[in-house]
């Protein structure tokens, strides 16, 4: 009821603006007709024919063969076994889906837990700022002897250091 004031009329006046050059909805308005016009092209597209004949045939499957002899599935299924089949199958849609999306997605997600979370995390970030502590606390070890005249000695070539550094810069 209010496409045409909202696409094709001043509905939204001064509130939107649409450049000339990228005025789409002024060049489909020139093609549409009005709302009955608009109903009318549903009714007559061939979706909607479509759907409405595979309704009919699974109406009259499901109500008039399947009331009459619940065994029909079988006897379809022996006379036309590949039609049975690809209908069973879903037209191979679930297969495709199961390998290609469902696969890539699974295939996506050990390569991130594979490369992020086993090798980055795991590897570099945990394990390594664990090996990166006993390899330093290894080193720092040799340096606390308990004796004082090697913590007095230390302190000396410290204090030499700095002031090298203190006078040079």
């Amino acid at each position: 009821m209010t496409i045409e004031p909202i696409l094709f009329g001043d509905w939204f006046k001064d509130a939107l603006y649409v450049a000339p050059g990228h005025d789409v909805l002024g060049r489909m308005g020139e093609h549409y007709h009005g709302q009955w016009a608009f109903v009318l092209h549903g009714l007559t597209a061939p979706p909607l024919w479509l759907a409405l004949a595979g309704f009919l045939v699974a109406a009259y499957v499901f109500w008039y063969l399947f009331s009459k002899d619940p065994r029909t599935e079988e006897k379809l299924r022996a006379r036309v076994p590949w039609f049975y089949g690809v209908l069973d199958r879903k037209f191979g849609f679930d297969d495709f889906n199961q390998a290609f999306f469902a696969g890539g997605g699974r295939g996506i997600g050990r390569t991130f837990w594979t490369l992020g979370d086993r090798g980055l995390i795991d590897g570099i970030l945990v394990n390594g700022s664990a090996k990166s502590v006993g390899w330093f606390a290894e080193r720092a070890r040799k340096i606390q002897t308990g004796r004082l005249y090697n913590y007095a000695i230390a302190m000396i070539l410290g204090l030499v250091v700095l002031e090298a550094i203190y006078v040079v810069f």
